[in-house]
């Protein structure tokens, strides 16, 4: 029994939302939990109950090392579950003949034990869960309520185990929650996936959120279309804290590459670029883009790609304690991309954000010139970076040769130089947000859902209003959060106007 290899990153990112946070501490508190995945035959049967169950093993697998996974009536399902949990973390503990401390049901069995237990389910676009008895999984083809219970329930087993060092720590009431209109008092349901022809979508980033965008791609049976996916990078270890289709033999696998392979058997066309979204546009004969799905980053990424004036953008985020999506359906009439992100105050740039972060902000001018001139990292910033963090440049070798980028990634992003400076020095990094893998999960799911319903003429009471939730606390009644023109943005700027009508003919 034994943390995942990962756990560098985990640890990272719990420091930031855990009050108190004390990383020998976390780690005991996630060795005395056992969490028991509890289903039963219409789960494991229905194409919704098992969505469910695949997705809410590759979020628990990733941050508990003692799991349980049980099929009350047979054993359908079970050891595909479990070789699934292994192939995230090989050291995972299989305790079948212990006392689980929580348990997640899914299906319409009433788990009989004294644990903690959370009831998880779906029927079409709506998600369902309850404290106190089982909700059921329905057989239709859609793949979005049954995810969404799935990360609301690794959300609320994460709330139960560190509910003490949450702020909002209570678990979830019993609720409906409608993926259609967002609403927990309607049951907005009459919408149908039978078969769906998506015409050209355009992915753009291939980590957390895309890799939910993805997952929902592939569990949806029967959409066709041609799916453009976007991204230069490979998988480092560290992605694998809340990447959902990646396992121990992802790293250093390009990101493109891994998920052109887990759509192998979907009917969609999938077209990988290993490339940045500027050099895509650069060399795209046409530039006539339906629809694009952004997974990016940053803010000024965001920028760059309404820049090239799409048809229709949806896009989605996670940051601090928020995960959201929302649409550009008309760049004319509503709120554009750019005016969710529109600059307010001067911002660090990419060099000084690295050097501060690595503790050296005195040296800012050498790493913009390791960025500029494009320097593999070598001794001298080896023994630089050791020396103001005090600890040996022996752990920092294994990154020689390597980008500049790359090294901050994975060590300072990645966790690594936390763990090196030990409890006393576990600050949080300032600039760096690494959300749980279930927000990034959900947040790839509303996003695939949002181009979903959008191809099926779905049509939201107000398109301009983006989806926000906060999954380290009880669901609220109000998620949809309405956007605004900005006066001094592109969308307001009569060139651009004139460019995007006449190239879409409004």
């Amino acid at each position: 029994m034994a943390v995942a290899n990962f756990f560098d990153k985990i640890a990272l990112g719990a420091s930031q939302i855990l009050k108190g946070y004390d990383r020998s501490e976390f780690e005991k508190i996630l060795l005395s939990h056992r969490i028991l995945i509890f289903f039963d035959d219409n789960a494991g049967t229905t194409l919704e109950g098992r969505a469910t169950l695949d997705l809410l093993v590759r979020l628990i697998a990733r941050l508990y090392p003692v799991i349980q996974i049980e099929n009350v009536q047979s054993s359908c399902y079970v050891e595909e579950l479990k070789r699934l949990a292994l192939q995230i973390n090989p050291k995972i503990e299989f305790a079948d003949s212990e006392r689980p401390t929580i348990c997640v049901t899914v299906g319409k069995t009433t788990y009989s034990g004294d644990s903690s237990t959370f009831y998880i389910g779906s029927d079409n676009w709506i998600t369902r869960f309850s404290l106190g008895q089982p909700v059921g999984s329905s057989s239709s083809n859609n793949p979005f309520g049954a995810g969404a219970a799935a990360c609301i329930g690794a959300a609320n087993v994460f709330r139960c185990v560190f509910q003490d060092q949450l702020q909002y720590g209570a678990v979830d009431q019993d609720f409906s929650l409608s993926l259609l209109d967002f609403s927990l008092s309607s049951n907005s349901n009459e919408l149908f996936i039978q078969s769906l022809h998506l015409d050209e979508v355009v992915l753009v980033g291939l980590g957390a959120i895309g890799n939910g965008v993805v997952w929902a791609l592939q569990k949806t049976p029967g959409i066709t279309g041609d799916l453009v996916i976007i991204d230069d990078e490979c998988v480092a270890l560290s992605n694998l804290q809340r990447y959902v289709l990646t396992d121990q033999d992802s790293i250093n696998i390009s990101k493109a590459t891994i998920i052109k392979n887990y759509l192998n058997e979907s009917k969609l066309s999938v077209l990988p670029e290993v490339v940045k979204w500027s050099s895509y546009v650069s060399g795209r004969k046409n530039w006539q883009i339906e629809t694009v799905l952004t997974c990016v980053d940053s803010a000024e990424d965001r920028i760059v790609i309404q820049g090239a004036l799409p048809k229709t953008i949806f896009n989605a985020w996670t940051q601090r304690e928020n995960l959201g999506v929302s649409r550009h359906l008309s760049f004319n009439q509503t709120p554009c991309l750019c005016c969710l992100y529109y600059p307010t105050q001067i911002k660090k740039s990419r060099s000084q954000e690295i050097a501060d972060n690595l503790n050296i902000s005195g040296y800012e001018n050498v790493i913009r010139e390791y960025l500029a001139n494009n320097l593999p990292l070598d001794e001298k910033l080896i023994q630089l970076v050791s020396s103001a963090n005090e600890i040996s440049g022996i752990e920092l070798r294994p990154f020689l040769g390597s980008s500049v980028n790359i090294f901050y990634s994975e060590v300072v992003c990645g966790g690594i130089l936390m763990k090196l400076k030990g409890p006393a020095n576990e600050e949080v990094r300032q600039g760096i947000d690494v959300p749980l893998a279930f927000e990034s999960a959900l947040a790839g799911l509303l996003l695939a859902a949002e181009l979903f319903k959008n191809k099926l003429g779905y049509i939201p009471q107000d398109p301009s209003a983006s989806i926000q939730i906060n999954l380290l606390r009880p669901l609220t009644p109000y998620l949809n959060v309405p956007e605004v023109k900005m006066t001094s943005c592109i969308c307001n700027d009569h060139i651009f106007q004139d460019i995007y009508a006449k190239k879409w003919g409004f």
